[in-house]
């Protein structure tokens, strides 16, 4: 029995993926597709706006996190969560990340560790003044399809290093569709 349910609903997600790809756009409040590659992953499909990208989420991590992945008009930004561990936000353009690096060094509640940074990411700490260890974010480049697209961490979001190398593994997964 256990066997037809997985059956019938590795068919319904995988039909599910072909209308989606048909129509090119998934409309507000119909499930992302999600499809089975292999024990240990999924893989989601996003095509709201102009964000049209395939990308691989941890099996595991969605099934105690359902992402939430949707287009928000007002700010023209694709907002992806999965539960409180996982915050993505992506907009299309390039970002100045020289600009970006000078505000946060010159902020003045927070104190900024540079973990990384190189010409198409940023990944940062920010301490409190006391210098105890607060959140991971990070601000990253990415092109798909030829289009640039600016991916960081939700700016509301409080993120471990575990919690960040997944979000990162998420968008280095991203292609196009």
């Amino acid at each position: 029995m256990q066997n037809i349910r997985t059956k019938f609903f590795s068919f319904f997600l995988l039909s599910t993926a072909s209308i989606l790809f048909s129509c090119n756009e998934t409309p507000p409040g119909v499930p992302l597709a999600v499809a089975t590659t292999s024990t240990t992953d999924s893989i989601i499909t996003v095509s709201q706006s102009v964000f049209k990208f395939s990308c691989v989420f941890p099996k595991e991590f969605l099934s105690a996190n359902p992402a939430d992945i949707h287009f928000n008009d007002a700010s023209g930004e694709l907002e992806m969560k999965a539960g409180e561990d996982f915050g993505l936000v992506m907009t299309e353009g390039k970002p100045n990340l020289a600009y970006i690096k000078k505000d946060l060094e010159e902020d003045l509640m927070w104190k900024v560790k540079m973990v990384e940074n190189d010409s198409r990411k940023i990944v940062y700490q920010r301490h409190l003044p006391d210098g105890s260890a607060y959140l991971m974010q990070f601000i990253q480049h990415i092109q798909l399809a030829g289009k640039d697209y600016t991916v960081r961490t939700a700016p509301q979001g409080s993120f471990n290093e575990q919690q960040l190398e997944v979000m990162r593994k998420v968008v280095d997964s991203m292609n196009a569709i």
